[in-house]
């Protein structure tokens, strides 16, 4: 296998890595609410970037491996990021063709969607749900970090492309 298709691997398994780093830093209570969903974004990116190859699946193996480092429910998370992953695979194509902006605002609102079937999980399961529009504030956050994510996995676009 040529280093050209082998790298797609190692940047997926890097930026997994890496997403799970940030995402378990110690932050202060007041600070967690503005923390980006580092792991959904690269999620969300993979789905975009190679919709064949990294699919639900994936994305669900992904969310336990967040499940377990979180000490949370065993499958919440999973669950969510497979459903946002399914959601990506089928407007991906469509999605694609956006402005950079408007796949950002793609990315908020599943970010945004993601953080509210969280929510709905909890609250039917009799769990103490997060309060107030503050949850959200991840979702600005994660909309604020895309540009990054997206500068930093895709070399294509210091190239005038985007994915």
């Amino acid at each position: 296998m040529s280093n050209y298709h082998r790298a797609p691997w190692i940047r997926l398994f890097l930026s997994i890595l890496v997403a799970l780093f940030l995402t378990t830093l110690p932050i202060d209570k007041e600070w967690q609410w503005i923390q980006p969903q580092w792991l959904l974004l690269i999620v969300i990116y993979w789905g975009f970037a190679l919709p064949d190859k990294f699919g639900i699946l994936t994305a669900w193996v992904v969310g336990l491996l967040l499940d377990c480092v979180s000490s949370g429910l065993i499958g919440l998370h999973a669950l969510g990021m497979a459903i946002i992953a399914q959601l990506v695979y089928l407007l991906h194509v469509r999605i694609r063709s956006f402005p950079a902006w408007q796949k950002a605002a793609v990315v908020f609102i599943f970010v945004g969607l993601y953080q509210t079937l969280f929510r709905l999980i909890l609250a039917a399961l009799g769990y103490p749900t997060p309060g107030g529009l503050e949850y959200y504030l991840s979702s600005v956050t994660s909309l604020v970090a895309w540009p990054i994510i997206v500068w930093t996995l895709a070399p294509s676009i210091r190239k005038n492309r985007y994915n």
